[in-house]
């Protein structure tokens, strides 16, 4: 019976604890090149953007970090796994790289980019300082896949993709593949938009 709720819930677009989960945007949908809003005042509504977030990420089976943007949010933060930035999943809000070095090259993937991995060089270690959805400060220290996680995210509340530091080279090789995401993030779209009116 349990089992039956959870995917109705899910099937539903809710996290079966009433919070809404988000569909993850594609490539194509214009907000993924919005660059995020700084969270000022760390409210209710901000908490229950970052639960909304969180839930989001928790529900899908592929990712270990999620930026706002991703889901239609607009304010600068983004979700994580558990075990990556602390024990419990979590979400960061205003992150910023105070400190940075080393480097490293690995296949990179997004949730926004679905099926689509490509080496990409980051730093291997990062200093990221924020405040939590409560509005306390943290700070953290990030090496390898942790360090990627943070700059591939903090990139997105930048309105940025994976893609956009690749070599030209290499981007020509996945323009038809990134075509076709377009198209599918364009049909997607239209029926949302369809469904609305």
């Amino acid at each position: 019976m349990c089992q039956l709720v959870r995917m109705l819930a899910r099937m539903l677009g809710c996290g079966g604890s009433g919070v809404f989960v988000s569909k993850v945007r594609l490539i194509g949908d214009p907000i993924l090149r919005t660059t995020c809003e700084a969270v000022e005042v760390f409210d209710a509504s901000v908490r229950s953007q970052a639960k909304t977030l969180l839930k989001s990420l928790t529900s899908n089976d592929h990712g270990i970090g999620l930026a706002a943007n991703q889901i239609g949010l607009t304010l600068r933060m983004f979700a994580y796994e558990e075990d990556f930035l602390e024990e419990r999943a979590g979400v960061i809000c205003n992150p910023r790289i105070v400190e940075k070095s080393g480097s490293q090259i690995d296949d990179e993937g997004c949730l926004s980019i679905p099926n689509l991995f490509w080496e990409r060089e980051r730093f291997e270690h990062v200093i990221v300082v924020g405040q939590t959805p409560e509005g306390d400060q943290v700070t953290y220290e990030a090496e390898g896949l942790v360090s990627r996680l943070v700059q591939h995210e903090i990139d997105h509340l930048d309105g940025k993709l994976f893609i956009d530091g690749l070599p030209r080279e290499q981007r020509k090789a996945i323009n038809e593949y990134l075509a076709e995401m377009n198209r599918i993030s364009q049909r997607r779209n239209a029926r949302t938009l369809g469904s609305r009116r």
